[in-house]
């Protein structure tokens, strides 16, 4: 302090009042000071010096707080201990009276047993307590804890019951249906893999539904309804799973290990699931379908009971959820078997509309290598995988879908929608493979095709296929005013037939529309009676075409070749017998192919022909735009023993050296005409045209270039009727008029090599005025050189 005057408190002196302010600053703000004398030269505490101390009691309480909280925790421990009952033995183990004894009880909660029941001390009596051995002296030191029976009962399976509301557990469903009398709402948890779920007891007469989802008759064995064993019918209650979303087909005792007999499962859970609207789900197996053994097909039908009900099935992919038939089971005294059948007519269920049937992930085997062969080709033509079939006046189905299937040795057909009349509004096959029969190609066994369709389908949708044959035969559209629209995109199928021969095709009513892209058929492929485009495709020509309207564009057409006779058959157009009008088609930009490698240099056989007729408005009506010939077949079409109306434009025209490129003319009184425009003789390496004998209106048109002396005719066509019978102008070039060859009148040639006669004329051409061989020509001028003299 600067003045230290030592006056007492209370002092008004200013050198007091500057040794206080010091003293102030000194306690209040010093960093390391834990005390300062006052003026009077007494200890302060410091601010810092209480905060020292502060921070120092602190640290006591916690570790006085920790200490007793440790004691308080062991104590609610050692409480919580003694509150629940242990055994009076090591461990805690429950020790007999009798068989034990003599018994030492150290704390209140341990119990003994005696004669089943449970004891523990009685209040009041002074611990350690030893038993004598006699129970007549010690029972009035013990009070019975009552509870054994209880303890016993849920221990058991199934004791969960006892608890209100409580879920207990049980191995699988034979514990399940053992269980005594249960309380209506008491869940029970079923552990085994195919069963698992929760069950609830429901009291109420259960007896129609447990009948209905029964496996077996009369054994209250379903997968949503479970019957206990004491009352098999369900009259007293049964056993109801909770669940929500798909059935799952193991609920109903479906193995899938490809030996146990499934069908009563499968049956049972299709009718669940379609008398319930839900999905069945099928995991990963092979189940096994006995339709003999089993009396009859897994029906699709059954349970329908409104507009609108059909079913969805599905499973976790191909060749991992797989539904086989029994070995053997295709045919019995005659009968075939079908795997899975939708009766569409059925006289119970008829009245109603069905809904959708989808089907997505799984593989159906037929099985068909399991049984013997059959003795001629088609004796299993009726042994299918899947059918939907129905009768004209029904009111049909909704739709029907097929998506990711692979289906396996089919033996008859795979799936199959008819043959029937009944209508279908939508029909969708994805994504689905065929593996083919193994004697197939043999000619062993006789198969219809993997997908047949002869049904009325608005919409008809084929895409990502991959398989043998497919057959559409559609029936014709109840409503003249709709259209029944089919679309095949990006497929490999070997054969395609799609042949529509319902009322009205006759007359050109077909409301039938195809639409195809990216198809490779490599065996067959057939369109006949429908309107509509193919585009984009590698198809195999070898029988007839008849449409009212068929587009074919940028597609390759192949052509069978006979190695052994060397024998081509060409593309086939004809007018069917009993059609009042004529078949059309139009082919652009495509390309004319035989399907051979190797092709011998004598082949037989037209790329193009067509059918006879003897009304011009009748017969086929066809177009070449752009399109190629293969240079190795005989000739490009034979225009005179098959006719028709055909017309080749801007076409590079192909055929092999000593062949005809076209053979022309008429037969008799059948209608024929031939227009050639602007087409390309380079790889035409036969004669370009051979004209037969005549007929009546018959019409040969050709313009373009054209090679000179192509042209022959046929020894009955006099060059004086020529004119009259052929108004043919091809264009001829030439170096000079021509001197050989039978000519006509009006053909003209052009000059390639323009000259200039006496007259100082230029020579362009010449024109034939009289018919003949070689005909009368004379020049065609054009300008002067200098004025004539």
């Amino acid at each position: 302090m600067a003045y230290n005057t030592g006056n007492p408190v209370g002092s008004r002196s200013p050198k007091d009042l500057l040794d206080n302010s010091e003293n102030l600053d000194e306690l209040v703000n010093s960093p390391t000071k834990e005390t300062h004398p006052d003026r009077l030269g007494v200890d302060r505490k410091t601010w810092h010096g209480m905060e020292e101390d502060f921070d120092a009691a602190q640290v006591a309480r916690q570790a006085e707080f920790d200490n007793d909280q440790a004691d308080r925790e062991a104590e609610w421990a050692a409480t919580l201990a003694g509150a629940g009952y242990i055994g009076t033995g090591p461990d805690g183990v429950f020790e007999d009276y009798d068989a034990d004894g003599p018994l030492t009880i150290a704390a209140a909660n341990e119990i003994f047993t005696r004669s089943g029941e449970f004891y523990r001390i009685k209040p009041g009596v002074s611990l350690p307590y030893i038993t004598t051995g006699t129970w007549g002296t010690d029972e009035a030191d013990f009070v019975a804890v009552g509870d054994a029976a209880l303890r016993s009962e849920l221990a058991a399976p199934g004791g969960g019951r006892l608890v209100r509301d409580a879920v207990t557990k049980v191995a699988n469903v034979t514990e399940l249906r053992a269980l005594p009398a249960n309380v209506s709402g008491q869940g029970v948890e079923i552990l085994d893999n195919g069963w698992s779920g929760l069950f609830r007891w429901d009291s109420s007469n259960l007896s129609s539904q447990v009948a209905a989802d029964e496996v077996t008759t009369g054994e209250g064995d379903g997968g949503v309804y479970v019957a206990p064993a004491s009352d098999k019918t369900g009259a007293t209650g049964s056993w109801v799973r909770v669940f929500s979303g798909p059935v799952n087909l193991r609920w109903y005792g479906a193995k899938g290990d490809g030996t146990t007999d499934d069908t009563p499962a499968v049956k049972a859970a299709v009718l669940y699931c379609i008398t319930n609207q839900k999905a069945l789900f099928c995991p990963s197996g092979t189940y096994i379908i006995r339709p003999i053994t089993d009396s009859g097909p897994v029906y699709l039908n059954k349970g329908i009971t409104a507009d609108g009900m059909g079913l969805t099935m599905y499973g976790e992919g191909r060749g991992k959820t797989i539904f086989k038939e029994g070995d053997g089971e295709t045919e019995a005294g005659g009968r075939f078997t079908t795997m899975f059948y939708c009766w569409l007519d059925d006289p119970a269920t008829n009245m109603y509309e069905y809904g959708t049937f989808s089907f997505a992930d799984m593989t159906f085997d037929k099985n068909g290598r399991s049984n013997a062969d059959p003795p001629t080709l088609y004796e299993w033509e009726g042994a299918h995988i899947m059918k939907f079939q129905g009768l004209a006046g029904t009111p049909g189905i909704q739709g029907v879908s097929f998506e990711r299937i692979e289906l396996i040795d089919k033996i008859g057909a795979g799936i199959v929608l008819g043959p029937s009349d009944v209508q279908c509004r939508s029909l969708t096959i994805k994504d689905v493979q065929s593996r083919v029969h193994p004697k197939l190609d043999g000619g062993a066994v006789g198969q219809k095709g993997c997908i047949e369709v002869a049904i009325d389908s608005a919409l008809t949708v084929i895409e990502s296929v991959n398989c043998r044959y497919s057959q559409i035969e559609p029936t014709f559209p109840y409503d003249a005013a709709r259209r029944s629209n089919f679309k095949l995109r990006d497929s490999n199928i070997d054969i395609v037939e799609y042949t529509y021969t319902g009322t009205g095709v006759q007359n050109g009513n077909t409301n039938v529309f195809i639409d195809i892209s990216g198809l490779t058929s490599s065996v067959k492929f057939l369109l006949r009676g429908v309107r509509g485009k193919v585009v984009n495709s590698t198809v195999k020509a070898t029988t007839e075409f008849y449409n009212h309207g068929l587009l074919m564009d940028n597609c390759t057409i192949l052509l069978p070749y006979d190695s052994g006779t060397f024998a081509v058959s060409g593309l086939y157009f004809n007018t069917p017998a009993g059609w009042n009008v004529a078949s059309r088609a139009k082919l652009n930009n495509c390309e004319i192919l035989i399907d051979s490698d190797t092709v011998d240099a004598t082949t037989t056989g037209y790329m193009v022909r067509g059918g006879l007729k003897t009304v011009l408005a009748e017969a086929p009506v066809v177009e070449f735009h752009g399109c190629t010939f293969d240079p190795r077949g005989y000739g490009v079409h034979d225009a005179y023993s098959t006719g028709g109306n055909f017309s080749f434009y801007d076409c590079p025209l192909g055929s092999r050296s000593g062949g005809r490129t076209f053979l022309a003319g008429a037969y008799s009184s059948f209608k024929n005409r031939l227009v050639v425009r602007n087409c390309d003789y380079e790889n035409a390496l036969g004669d370009s045209f051979r004209v037969q004998q005549a007929a009546t209106g018959y019409a040969l048109i050709v313009s373009g270039e054209y090679p000179d002396g192509d042209i022959t005719f046929s020894s009955n066509n006099a060059a004086a009727v020529l004119p009259a019978q052929f108004p043919v102008k091809p264009k001829l070039m030439l170096t000079a008029a021509p001197v050989s060859g039978i000519h006509f009148l009006g053909q003209q040639a052009e000059n390639i090599d323009p000259s200039v006669d006496a007259n100082d004329m230029i020579v362009t051409g010449w024109r034939c005025v009289a018919s003949g061989n070689p005909g009368t020509w004379e020049p065609i001028y054009g300008s002067t050189v200098s004025p004539a003299t």
